[in-house]
C-alpha cells in the first residue's frame, strides 16, 4: 500500500471518528440538559446558563490543572510532555520527520480546542456520575474516577501514537504515565470547582428525582 493511500485512508477514519464523537457529545448534552433542568428533591430548577457557566468554570479549571502538572513534568524531565503540542502535531499532521512536535499556530490551536473540549466532555459525564449516585464525591472516589480516566486516556493515547503514520516521539512510558496521574489532578480540579461554585445547587445535584 502507498503511503499516499495509508495517511488518506487515516485522515478519512479520523474525519469519521470525529463526527461520531461530536454527535456522540451532542446526544450526551442533551440528556444531560434535560436531566438537569427538571425540579430536584428541592424544587428547585438550575437554569440552562447557569448551568453551562458552572460546567465550563468546572472543566476548563480541571484541564488547566491537568496542563500545568504536564508541563511541569516536562520542565523536570527535559522530555516532551506538552499534551497540547502533541496532540494538535498529530490531530494535524505537522509533526515533524524527526518525530518532534510543530510550533505552527494550527496544529496548536488544534490541540489547545480538542484538549479542553475533551475535558469538559469528561466534565460532563462526571457530572452525571454524581448526580445519579453512581459514583461517591468524597476525596477516594474522585481519584479512583481520576484514575480509571486517566486510564481511557491512556489506552486512546496508545494506540493514536501506534496507528498513527508520523507519531510525535515521546517517551511513551512516562508520557503515559503523566497522563494517567494528570487525570487525577484533572478530577479533583472538576470537584472542588463544583463544590465552589455550585454551592446550593449541589445538593440538587446528587438528589436527582430522573433515574
Amino acid at each position: 500500500m502507498q503511503p499516499s493511500c495509508l495517511c488518506n485512508g487515516y485522515i478519512t477514519a479520523t474525519v469519521i471518528l470525529i463526527r461520531a464523537g461530536i454527535e456522540w457529545q451532542r446526544i450526551c448534552f442533551t440528556k444531560l440538559i434535560t436531566l438537569f433542568r427538571r425540579k430536584s428533591d428541592y424544587s428547585t430548577e438550575m437554569p440552562l446558563s447557569k448551568y453551562l457557566l458552572i460546567v465550563a468554570a468546572a472543566g476548563m479549571t480541571g484541564t488547566t490543572i491537568m496542563t500545568a502538572f504536564m508541563f511541569i513534568m516536562s520542565a523536570i524531565t527535559h522530555r516532551q510532555l506538552n499534551v497540547i503540542k502533541v496532540l494538535g502535531s498529530m490531530l494535524t499532521f505537522k509533526a515533524t520527520r524527526v518525530g518532534t512536535v510543530s510550533h505552527d499556530p494550527v496544529a496548536v490551536v488544534t490541540g489547545l480546542v480538542v484538549h479542553y473540549l475533551v475535558g469538559l466532555l469528561f466534565t460532563r459525564v462526571y457530572i452525571w456520575l454524581w448526580s445519579h449516585n453512581i459514583v461517591s464525591t468524597d476525596v477516594i472516589s474522585t481519584v479512583f474516577l481520576g484514575f480509571l480516566t486517566g486510564l481511557a486516556g491512556a489506552i486512546v493515547w496508545t494506540v493514536f501514537f501506534a496507528l498513527h503514520p508520523r507519531p510525535v516521539k515521546v517517551p511513551l512510558k512516562i508520557y503515559l504515565i503523566c497522563i494517567l496521574v494528570g487525570h487525577i489532578f484533572f478530577a479533583a480540579g472538576v470537584r472542588v470547582t463544583l463544590s465552589a461554585v455550585a454551592k446550593t445547587e449541589w445538593k440538587e445535584w446528587k438528589n436527582p428525582t430522573v433515574v
